[in-house]
């Protein structure tokens, strides 16, 4: 199969285009790091991709999507998410700080990202599970106190993940 033959600039627009659709909201050095390109090598066409995104401020700094589409609030408010492991989501961010209170807690030492909690449109701590033949035993480590409400719904999650793999909760320690 031939690979089509692509100028260097198009492919890197095309690259860029694709990298904010994929991780939006994102600036430049969050690009830079995901690809490994430097800085001063990407700044001219990043720039001249920039008119085809959405502006988005946050904390003092501009950040870039690839279009507008909101999330509902309700999606997110009051809702437990439990995210897998080697999710991509948060690997393309160059400053992790705005991710989560202590970002340093979603990798282990050896860089690999654990599965996460989203509470409320936060990340508010990590998971695990350890499946036997029959069954599937949940451990989570909270950052902050989790509700009756927001408990029930992590019981509820964990019974989700467990159907999909045709076992049962076993131990649920949350």
């Amino acid at each position: 199969m031939a690979v089509p033959a692509m100028a260097t600039t198009e492919a890197m627009q095309t690259l860029m285009r694709r990298f904010v659709r994929g991780f939006g909201p994102v600036q430049l050095k969050d690009f830079c790091k995901w690809a490994g390109i430097s800085v001063t090598h990407a700044r001219s066409t990043w720039a001249a991709c920039v008119p085809d995104w959405q502006p988005v401020n946050y904390a003092d700094e501009t950040l870039y999507v690839a279009e507008t589409t909101p999330i509902p609030a309700d999606v997110l408010a009051q809702r437990v998410i439990l995210i897998s492991g080697f999710d991509a989501t948060l690997t393309a961010y160059a400053d992790k700080n705005w991710l989560a209170t202590t970002p340093d807690k979603l990798w282990t030492r050896n860089g690999i990202l654990n599965p996460y909690v989203i509470i409320d449109g936060q990340i508010s701590g990590t998971w695990s599970a350890q499946h036997s033949a029959k069954q599937i035993d949940f451990h989570f480590k909270m950052w902050t106190p989790v509700d009756t409400r927001m408990r029930t719904q992590i019981v509820a999650e964990c019974a989700r993940v467990a159907e999909f793999y045709e076992k049962n909760v076993g131990v649920l320690d949350a």
